[in-house]
């Protein structure tokens, strides 16, 4: 009877102290609550709204420290209130995020997501000075959210970078908006890592829909451009890489990077997509390539044309020089596929009329880097000649279906290889153009319509070769 007796006590004992500090949590609240009705007819002091803010994260501290999820809605409706009232400090919206960043670290993401949620009548109140602490606290949050697997979390960081943004004053200081591009190029990267294609392609979206992207920010968005690059490239994932491609696209016809950035931005790509072309299965190296030579064309300048094109051959050389010109022909396929359905189009609307055009020019880069590709292709093999691998090439095609419905227009595409091949190197290359067959050859007006790439060199009927056009 005794044992049972102390037992019973002791239960009774716990419970008054269980109660005892519920209580004592709700009636803090009710205190924090009566301190706020009173601030918020006074002139507000600094020490006042020290004393109580403070009091308020003391209270929230606990609440999460003893995860009790009532009165941490409550203090979290308290605070709400407060902003709204005006009751904060300089750097309130970093203090708070700093709160929200130990609960993800205690794993309790509703609460980090109620206390996000707070702040957002803080952004539209915050200084430059007081947003970069935001801002580099928010990139802390997006990095603690990511690893432990919380994108709702990630996107509600964003989501706040973007109200900063869309502060007029401060989307154009120049620092602040730094600074969220690199909140924004981490965020895309861990994005990437973790194979997060929802939380990549808000970022993109949103950073497109943005109006304050001017020519002041392409440092910075070739930065973050650069980042997703190295970072989806061991990854393989064709997903994430059509998010980065069409927002590199759009950047491109948005004009905001000058020529210098779009060089530096070839030589990313370069850099990146040799990582992919070291494996020889890669899937992403053929798009490297594809959109190096598509940004080059999408700037309409013969500059920015020529160094795709040449960034785009080197990624080619590298991929022809591990594996073979066989196993590298998917990396070499974009460049082809260009030319291509630039000399259908030539044949089709070209002529004297369009003499100069950016097309002829196109076609005309794209022609040399083709035989200076497959010249170094040769140079490797040792054995056999471009005219040789040409021929090979006009086999490797069909061996994907979507490509082996245009076979008819790469034959004569690999036939002007062969033309421009034989007029401008030894007579040795031009007897071997002679021998090969299966190529197509051109009509008389089809001649006249290329004579700008053979410089009037005077076509003549190859023997062997069939007449069908």
């Amino acid at each position: 009877m005794i044992a049972f007796g102390l037992l019973l006590a002791g239960v009774i004992a716990v419970a008054i102290w269980i109660w005892r500090r519920s209580c004592s949590i709700d009636c803090r609240i009710a205190s924090v609550r009566k301190d706020l009705r009173a601030l918020s007819g006074r002139r507000l002091r600094p020490n006042r709204v020290e004393t109580f803010l403070s009091k308020v994260y003391l209270l929230l501290q606990e609440c999460i420290d003893r995860r009790n999820t009532s009165a941490l809605y409550q203090t979290v409706d308290i605070l709400k209130s407060a902003y709204g009232s005006g009751v904060f400090r300089q750097e309130e919206a970093a203090h708070a995020v700093s709160l929200a960043i130990k609960c993800i670290r205690d794993r309790q993401y509703d609460a980090a997501s109620v206390i996000t949620d707070a702040l957002r009548p803080l952004v539209r109140r915050q200084t430059p000075v007081s947003a970069l602490a935001l801002l580099n606290q928010l990139q802390l949050m997006s990095i603690v959210s990511l690893r432990e697997k919380q994108s709702f979390l990630a996107s509600k960081a964003v989501d706040l970078v973007f109200q900063v943004l869309a502060k007029s004053d401060l989307g154009k200081d120049p620092s602040v908006a730094a600074k969220a591009l690199e909140m924004l190029k981490v965020t895309g990267s861990l994005a990437i890592r973790r194979r997060d294609a929802d939380l990549l392609r808000e970022i993109a979206a949103r950073l497109l829909s943005w109006q304050g992207i001017t020519p002041e920010l392409e440092n910075g968005l070739v930065e973050l451009i650069a980042a997703w690059l190295y970072r989806v490239a061991p990854n393989e994932d064709l997903t994430l890489y059509d998010i980065i491609h069409k927002f590199i696209g759009t950047i491109a016809r948005m004009r905001v990077l000058r020529a210098d950035s779009i060089k530096r931005l070839f030589q990313e790509f370069k850099d990146a997509a040799g990582a992919s072309c070291l494996n020889p299965f890669s899937r992403i190296a053929p798009l490297f390539t594809s959109s190096m030579i598509e940004l080059g064309c999408s700037s309409e300048r013969v500059a920015d044309l020529k160094s795709a094109l040449k960034a785009a051959g080197e990624v080619v050389r590298l991929a022809v020089y591990n594996h073979g010109l066989k196993t590298a022909f998917p990396v070499l396929v974009p460049l082809l596929e260009k030319a291509r359905r630039l000399l259908v189009l030539e044949l089709k609307f070209g002529g004297m009329a369009s003499e100069g055009s950016l097309r002829q020019q196109t076609l005309f880069l794209a022609i040399q880097e083709c035989l200076s590709i497959l010249e170094f292709a040769s140079r490797q093999r040792m054995t056999d000649t471009v005219g040789d691998l040409i021929t090979e090439m006009v086999e490797y095609w069909p061996t994907d279906p979507d490509r082996a419905v245009n076979l008819k227009s790469f034959k004569k595409l690999c036939g002007l290889l062969l033309l421009y091949w034989g007029a401008t190197r030894r007579r040795k290359s031009r007897e071997a153009a002679h021998s090969q067959t299966g190529l197509a050859l051109f009509s008389a007006r089809e001649q006249e319509c290329l004579g700008f790439i053979l410089g009037g060199i005077r076509f003549e009927l190859l023997s062997g070769i069939g007449s069908e056009v």
